[in-house]
């Protein structure tokens, strides 16, 4: 063995020896509380809204990753805003939203109105009181990011929970029209599987996220129903804990979750 060999061998063993691979072990007692709080009931499943045909197939977890596929203008935006807020109502969840295709007014307009079942000028006008009760309650529960990247409003959001907000789940709302931050070389598939590993390692640690996703161009012009394996990328629904989509029926005009 050379000279150069030889030093080369002992850099390997000097960075080897610098490496604590203790700190990426975990404890079985770590494992085991958190297992012993579980048979215990008391590590919440997910959150219900009390519709049983609802609850048994779609539950609001914990630190858990959810894409929802759905075409442009059929109703994925307003049928996860739905959801978020009956999740709200029946469990007080807090949410932070950043949409990049709708104005924050227009989203609280249709938050109010959703909430209050009538047009919200029209309680503003007849019933002031109860219109400023709601507005107030969209206020504690939903907090609206001006945010370019998918990385700064996972930022934004850490620091919101640090500052003791209890939130619940951060949306992206579409996750296509942000730039993803972690990474953005132009290569928009490797960025996007580099920038979806990122986001769901902060989820499992942190909080929940929900990322609304365009399926590919093809699949949006189709006249056929889409699935997850439509959406642009591909690379969330492969690290999402759950994914699912929304369909207009052709004939009844009617939303359908799949």
């Amino acid at each position: 063995m050379d000279y150069l060999d030889l030093a080369n061998k002992e850099i390997k063993v000097e960075e080897f020896s610098e490496f604590d691979y203790k700190k990426h072990i975990v404890s079985s007692e770590s494992i085991n509380k958190t297992v012993e709080k579980y048979l215990k009931g008391d590590i919440q499943r997910g959150f219900g809204i009390g519709i049983p045909c609802f609850d048994e197939h779609f539950v609001c977890k914990e630190k858990s990753l959810y894409a929802l596929t759905g075409k442009k203008g059929q109703g994925k935006t307003t049928i996860n805003k739905i959801i978020q807020l009956m999740q709200s109502v029946v469990n007080g969840l807090v949410w932070v939203v950043a949409f990049q295709e709708n104005s924050d007014w227009g989203n609280k307009v249709e938050y109010l109105q959703y909430f209050l079942g009538e047009h919200a000028k029209d309680v503003k006008k007849e019933n002031p009181k109860l219109y400023q009760m709601a507005s107030d309650w969209i206020d504690r529960h939903f907090i609206y990011l001006d945010v370019e990247t998918i990385e700064d409003a996972i930022k934004v959001t850490e620091c919101l929970v640090k500052d003791g907000v209890n939130v619940h789940a951060l949306l992206l709302d579409p996750v296509n029209s942000f730039e993803f931050g972690y990474k953005d070389t132009g290569n928009h598939f490797q960025d996007g599987v580099f920038s979806s590993k990122k986001v769901l390692r902060w989820c499992k640690k942190n909080i929940s996220i929900y990322v609304s996703q365009h399926p590919t161009v093809s699949a949006q012009r189709d006249k056929e129903s889409i699935t997850p394996f439509d959406a642009e990328g591909g690379f969330w629904n492969n690290k999402a804990h759950f994914t699912w989509c929304i369909n207009r029926e052709k004939d009844t005009n009617e939303n359908k979750i799949e």
